[in-house]
């Protein structure tokens, strides 16, 4: 086990180019001072504030990656809005033999669900099924349905929540909200759906918040159901919902009134909004 660590550690050396002058010096001050140095470095990298820093931290202490600091690194690489850089360490750290955790795989997912990749999310998706160590979680799925929704795959993502209930996962606010949301750009054949997929939530014990609300309504607006979007609008903001509309709440209803030719209705939603 050791000689393995040993030649993972060698290939990352080699592959991101690393340790600077000082790096052993680090190190020795990090164990004199009797601290875990991988878990220092994932917290530093935490706390990081431009992907360069990040970058940086990772060149100057590479024996001490692993599979944690490697999923916080990419955690903050998307944070920061670079998540090509996320894909590139979670590649260069694969080829170099590290075991990646489910934390690194649900990084990587959540990467290419950012720059619109759905193919590569799924084609990982499918990756992490077909190995043995660990398997997706709700978070892996919720990222792939994202990813799906985002390109616009309404049917994809739909039927990745069917598989996410078959493995008896348990779906989040988060998987519902991007469920609604991918009906959304089917408004018009899914309407229904994001209904049902409201109450489910709700069924489910589970609390509604600002996305889910403007994202029901939002649906019912492009779908052209005016007078829907207004009645859920009032039992919305009824206990124990006590939804509180905000400036994307009252675009949707100005929109949905516009397009049902209620002008003194969509002119009510403008001064409320203006109050």
């Amino acid at each position: 086990m050791k000689i393995v660590r040993m030649v993972v550690v060698c290939r990352l050396l080699l592959l991101l180019l690393l340790q600077p002058e000082g790096s052993l010096g680090l190190a020795i001050q990090m164990a004199h001072q009797g601290e875990n140095p991988a878990k220092k470095l994932m917290h530093r990298v935490q706390r990081a504030r431009h992907p360069r820093e990040v970058t940086r931290l990772l060149r100057e202490s590479p024996r001490f990656i692993d599979a944690y600091v490697v999923s916080a690194a990419m955690s903050q690489y998307r944070r920061l809005g670079s998540p090509q850089e996320a894909l590139a360490l979670f590649a260069k750290t694969t080829a170099a033999g590290l075991d990646q955790s489910v934390s690194s795989f649900n990084a990587a997912v959540t990467a290419h669900a950012m720059l619109g990749d759905w193919r590569r999310a799924l084609r990982l998706l499918e990756e992490m099924k077909e190995q043995r160590r660990f398997a997706p979680d709700v978070v892996t799925y919720s990222a792939a349905i994202k990813a799906c929704e985002k390109a616009g795959q309404v049917e994809r993502a739909l039927g990745l929540f069917s598989e996410l209930r078959s493995r008896g996962l348990e779906p989040n606010v988060v998987t519902y909200n991007t469920l609604i949301s991918a009906c959304r750009k089917d408004a018009r054949t899914k309407w229904r759906h994001a209904l049902d997929l409201f109450d489910e939530l709700e069924e489910a014990g589970l609390s509604p918040d600002a996305v889910t609300f403007n994202s029901v309504i939002s649906t019912l607006e492009r779908a052209g159901k005016w007078e829907l979007a207004l009645q859920l609008f009032e039992d919305f903001q009824r206990p124990p919902r006590g939804f509180q509309p905000n400036i994307i709440t009252y675009n949707a209803m100005i929109s949905a009134c516009e397009k049902g030719k209620q002008w003194e209705t969509a002119l009510r939603f403008f001064d409320e909004l203006r109050e």
